[in-house]
């Protein structure tokens, strides 16, 4: 028997799409298109109790699972962890350890709202957690004239701290005496990091890796480029070249990228803007003309800048590092026939040169921390891409990235006290298919390498050593902890 899974796409998506449009018109009811959401009718049991069903969507493709709140809050309205989603027509507010004052009649979908769900994916909804803003994919639906909220299980499990899990009938089964786990390597047997380049969590105190996967290949970084620019900045700084109240005075080159649709920061030929204030354009919202302008300032030229980036990364052993610019963007050969290349590294590498910025110049934690800043010279208002600030309160970096060819990628730094004192985390994400795919394993694995780090769960060490393709693994945990990653991901 075989789990179902709550997020692999299924090949047959697209023709159980077209069944459904030819249908719709066939008998003129709503057309439905590309994003439509597929109801469901999920049963569900808490602390071994089999209460009733909530209703489900799933977004664009079978599995890909999304239950209602309201439904939910119902049946745990009983249980050690009760909880109000207080919904309106633009947020929700999940509200922990207080009653839900019940509004629907919680019985599941019924048929004629089968054909009225309306479409687009799941976005960053206005969702809260005991008033406090966070990151995590939702959706509002009108059901009979009341705002239901839907949210990714696994998501909805990490909030509340909860085991869930669903089983071969689909069903969904609620420990609440359970928190919340995760297993890497079980993960990955279920395919979870195809969708991925590499992953890489490790102890950037102590440069111990916890996990990787495909983490000595190397990979197209973007924007995450810009950590290399803030550590020559800072070691130019430090080494007296320069000084974080520097004015650099911006090219035509720069002001010519700021204007460009890969410009974030508007600059113009001439102005003249402080070191500390490029810093903070660079790493929060990723400006490429601000990483532009420190390399200028400080290499003369950007590509004698370059040439520091690659001796830089050769000192410090990052043996699959290549850049070919400060800021991540693709760049073009100047041949005939043009070559499109971009900055790679692999994810130990990357892990590395971060574990050493974050060990040379801890100070960076207080710029990547910051989920909004100002350039005060500018007057301009400055928003952190990184989402996992809204949801994690110990994350304080890194850094985003995305291109066509990198996908979405993130690092992500954050401070976990341990009995010997705090450590540093670093997670890399390199390659994930959107931004939604990833934050949530950034999440999970930041959550794991807490855990290692406390001393609750156990380092698994990977490895690829063959020259054939074939990978060697060594998993040192025997415990398989049943959690929802492990449930909603199985579909064999």
């Amino acid at each position: 028997m075989t789990m179902r899974s709550v997020f692999q796409r299924k090949a047959y998506a697209g023709v159980f799409l077209g069944l459904m449009i030819i249908l719709a018109v066939l008998s003129g009811t709503e057309t439905i298109f590309a994003s439509t959401r597929i109801p469901e009718n999920i049963r569900v049991s808490v602390d071994g109790q089999t209460l009733g069903v909530v209703r489900a969507v799933n977004a664009q493709y079978d599995d890909n699972l999304y239950i209602s709140l309201r439904d939910t809050a119902v049946l745990l309205s009983g249980s050690d962890h009760p909880v109000n989603p207080d919904i309106n027509g633009g947020s929700a507010n999940i509200i922990i350890g207080e009653p839900y004052a019940d509004e629907l009649d919680h019985k599941g979908w019924k048929e004629e709202q089968l054909v009225r769900q309306p479409g687009g994916d799941p976005g960053n909804s206005a969702l809260f957690v005991n008033g406090e803003e966070k990151r995590y994919y939702t959706f509002l639906i009108d059901v009979d004239g009341t705002i239901d909220c839907f949210i990714s299980p696994m998501d909805l499990a990490m909030i509340l701290d909860v085991d869930m899990e669903r089983d071969e009938a689909g069903d969904i089964r609620i420990d609440t005496s359970r928190g919340f786990e995760i297993n890497p390597a079980r993960m990955e047997s279920y395919g979870y990091f195809d969708g991925f380049n590499t992953v890489v969590v490790g102890d950037a105190t102590t440069g111990e890796i916890f996990y990787g996967y495909d983490h000595e290949v190397a990979y197209p970084i973007a924007s995450t480029t810009k950590l290399m620019t803030y550590l020559l900045t800072m070691e130019a700084i430090h080494n007296g070249e320069i000084s974080a109240q520097d004015k650099v005075v911006i090219s035509q080159k720069a002001a010519d990228l700021s204007a460009s649709s890969d410009g974030f920061v508007a600059l113009s030929a001439g102005w003249e803007v402080p070191v500390s204030e490029l810093i903070l354009g660079a790493l929060l919202p990723s400006s490429n003309e601000c990483a532009l302008s420190l390399a200028e300032y400080i290499g003369g030229t950007e590509e004698a800048f370059v040439e520091r980036m690659n001796d830089k990364a050769a000192g410090l052993g990052l043996e699959t590092a290549v850049f070919y610019n400060s800021n991540g963007l693709p760049i073009y050969t100047d041949t005939v026939i043009p070559a499109k290349k971009q900055n790679k590294m692999s994810g130990y590498d990357m892990f590395r040169m971060c574990s050493y910025i974050l060990n040379s110049f801890p100070e960076v934690k207080e710029v990547t921390s910051l989920r909004t800043a100002k350039m005060d010279t500018l007057n301009h208002d400055l928003k952190n891409t990184n989402g996992l600030l809204y949801n994690m309160p110990e994350v304080n970096g890194l850094k985003t990235g995305t291109t066509d060819k990198s996908g979405a990628c993130l690092i992500t730094s954050l401070t976990v006290n341990a009995p010997d004192g705090p450590h540093d985390l670093v997670v890399v994400a390199l390659g994930a298919e959107n931004s939604q795919a990833r934050l949530r394993v950034s999440e999970l694995m930041a959550r794991y390498g807490m855990d290692v780090i406390k001393g609750e769960a156990e380092r698994i060490s990977y490895s690829v050593t063959s020259g054939n393709g074939d990978e060697v693994r060594e998993i040192t945990s025997e415990s398989i902890v049943r959690t929802v990653v492990e449930y909603a991901l199985r579909n064999r």
